[in-house]
């Protein structure tokens, strides 16, 4: 039943997002991008190991796809400052995925499933504490939950470092537009829960339950 619960969600959100015209799901990726970085100048990321307030450190980051949610802005903005952004590379062979350093756009290539990501021979890059990680998603709701599109490899990625996430030593965000957030998402135990949604109208907490922290 939870599986098709699934499908269905993702049937209707692939066709809520898809029906947002190019040029205006332009134009909310610039708006959420703007929160974000207004966020992180602010300090409002922040997590539990170190002081309270301070500034991430990285940022993990991934190439939108389709008609995703755009935060390339946030990532430009970190690159003209010096912060490290890591991007993920797929090993469809492996089931798995692995972050690797890169210092622009430039650096990115077609991989798998015609997604851009860095090349091969691209410095490997670990989750560490500090890192504002990315993560995509096609529903999201204010608790946290976050529906994939079922291959498992952020699962796979996030899951040795699960300890780390929910100290709130590692912080998830992930980027979407608000119709992608819904009352509830099917969740499992073994699910991981983002902190926060990085959306067009605003950043909202999901540790306060859904209340906007920058808007």
């Amino acid at each position: 039943m939870i599986s098709e619960t699934k499908r269905e969600l993702r049937a209707r959100m692939t066709g809520a997002r898809d029906a947002i015209p190019p040029e205006e799901r332009a134009a909310r990726s610039e708006r959420l991008a703007r929160h974000a970085i207004a966020a992180w100048e602010a300090g409002a990321f922040a997590w539990g190991a170190p002081p309270d307030g301070e500034r991430p450190r990285r940022l993990a980051w991934y190439a939108a796809f389709r008609s995703e949610a755009d935060a390339a802005g946030l990532a430009r903005w970190c690159w003209a400052r010096g912060i490290p952004v890591a991007a993920p590379r797929v090993d469809a062979a492996a089931k798995a995925m692995t972050l690797h350093d890169v210092a622009g756009e430039q650096e990115l290539m077609p991989g798998t499933y015609g997604i851009l990501e860095p090349a091969p021979h691209a410095p490997l890059a670990a989750l560490a504490p500090g890192t504002l990680t990315l993560v995509p998603g096609l529903a999201f709701d204010a608790r946290g939950g976050r529906l994939g599109y079922g291959g498992g490899y952020y699962d796979r990625l996030l899951a040795p470092h699960r300890a780390a996430i929910d100290a709130g030593a590692i912080l998830l965000a992930a980027p979407a537009f608000a119709a992608q957030i819904v009352d509830v998402v099917p969740t499992e135990p073994h699910d991981v829960r983002v902190r926060f949604l990085l959306t067009e109208e605003g950043i909202i907490d999901c540790k306060t339950g859904g209340a906007y922290l920058w808007s």
